[in-house]
């Protein structure tokens, strides 16, 4: 089964590789499976291109700008993104250290 479901942002993919055995089954994601040859697949049909750019609104909408006359699907911009960690004390590190090397 193949399916590409651009308005929910999914594309189904099939690998290649060897059956050991020749059996094949759908696992416990799949409802179907079957194989196919590499000339089989309609790779125009199925894929597409991802871009990722890094960079202030103003940087972000010149690339929206230049990439739209050939068709965007999808355009996401998110605000700044930060991971933070609870603060640890020097003492702590250096216990940390001191039982690590023991």
């Amino acid at each position: 089964f193949m399916c590409d479901l651009r308005h929910i942002s999914q594309i189904y993919m099939m690998y290649v590789g060897n059956l050991l055995d020749g059996k094949y089954s759908p696992g416990p994601e799949s409802e179907e499976v079957e194989l196919f040859s590499e000339s089989e697949i309609p790779w125009d049909d199925i894929a597409f291109t991802v871009i990722e750019k890094t960079g202030h609104k103003e940087e972000t909408q010149r690339l929206f700008d230049e990439l739209e006359p050939f068709g965007i699907l999808e355009f996401v911009r998110s605000g700044r993104v930060a991971i933070t960690k609870p603060m640890r004390t020097l003492t702590s590190i250096v216990n940390e250290l001191e039982n690590t090397y023991k």
